[in-house]
């Protein structure tokens, strides 16, 4: 096709410890005064799905030595992650990530 360039897309899903999600989607009840909707109880979801995601990226190759790469990745946070209070009130369950760099390769 083109060889210059390098393509690639792939989908995936992400799983979590209940220690992940508890780290990183929880809410301990000493927090739970900043969500009213959880009444001074604490949010602690379990382990499994985190979330399903689809991933593009593209490698320019400028010389032998030199390339270009781009990325941008799509995820949706699914089950304990998604209904979590710091998702629900003041993030998003659908999260997108784009990336570039300049890379040099030694032959």
């Amino acid at each position: 096709m083109l060889p210059w360039l390098t393509a690639s897309a792939s989908a995936g899903v992400g799983f979590g410890t209940a220690g992940f999600q508890s780290t990183y989607f929880g809410v301990s009840s000493e927090d739970s005064h900043l969500f009213p909707s959880l009444a001074g109880r604490s949010y602690e979801p379990g382990g499994g799905l985190t979330d399903i995601r689809l991933l593009l990226g593209g490698l320019v190759h400028l010389s032998q030595s030199w390339h270009v790469v781009v990325g941008a990745r799509w995820q949706r946070l699914v089950g304990g992650a998604a209904d979590s209070p710091l998702v629900r009130v003041r993030g998003n369950a659908t999260q997108w990530m784009l990336g570039s760099g300049l890379v040099y390769t030694w032959r």
